[in-house]
């Protein structure tokens, strides 16, 4: 992996998700793990078999006000 200055390494991408409509609940939400899926699309041929996904949540009232979480996932799970 190229070194980077970054601590966690390489970015690899940047996804926005909007979760605001009935709709949208419905296409990203599993109701079997009571969770939220969404697909991100990384290209094969890194070197790692762990990437770091680190989210953002905006509250939609428009506040400014966000959560952060991360968790070092396989790549491929």
């Amino acid at each position: 992996m190229p070194r980077s200055l970054e601590r966690r390494g390489q970015k690899l991408g940047n996804w926005s998700v909007s979760v605001l409509s009935e709709q949208d609940i419905r296409k990203y939400y599993d109701g079997i793990d009571r969770s939220y899926r969404f697909p991100l699309k990384v290209s094969r041929g890194s070197d790692t078999d762990k990437i770091i996904v680190q989210v953002t949540y905006f509250l939609p009232d428009g506040s400014g006000e966000k959560m952060f979480a991360d968790r070092v996932i396989k790549v491929g799970e």
